[in-house]
Formats: C-alpha cells, sequence, structure tokens
C-alpha cells in the first residue's frame, strides 16, 4: 500500500495504479484510501476509475460512504457529457 502512496506522490501513476490494481485483486481492504486518491485523477479511463471507486465503497468505513459515493457519481456523469 505505501508503494502506490509513494509512487502516487512521486507522480509515477502508472506504476501506482498497477500495485493498486494487485491490492484490490488480493481484496487488501486497507489500501481503498489511495485508491480513492488515485481514482480521481482524470489520466485515468473512466471505466477504470469506476472499478476503484467501487472497491472502495466495499470497504471504506461508513463514515467515508458519502464521500466515495459521491466521486463515483461524478466520475459515471462526466461519462456521460464527454
Amino acid at each position: 500500500m505505501l508503494i502506490a502512496e509513494y509512487a502516487f506522490k512521486a507522480d509515477d501513476i502508472p506504476f501506482s495504479s498497477n500495485v493498486c490494481s494487485v491490492l484490490m485483486k488480493r481484496n487488501f481492504s486497507a489500501a481503498w484510501q489511495v485508491i480513492q486518491v488515485l481514482a480521481k485523477n482524470p489520466a485515468f479511463e473512466v471505466t477504470e476509475r469506476l472499478e476503484m471507486l467501487a472497491f472502495c465503497l466495499m470497504h471504506c468505513p461508513k463514515e467515508a460512504l458519502e464521500d466515495v459515493a459521491t466521486d463515483r457519481y461524478v466520475s459515471s456523469t462526466n461519462s456521460k457529457t464527454t
């Protein structure tokens, strides 16, 4: 998880994305916050961002549900307007 976070901070988005994909495949729920931040990056395809945010919705605490759901709604809405 820290590797994904450091790669993201270093602006190595592709590597960070690959690490997040592995974390999601392994169902590593603690990574939801890093994945949420990454999913907000418009450099990713909308479908990829929606998949990442769906993972976040399944693993975030209830206090974060509204924020993650809003991010997912905004991403899905942007896909319809572009």
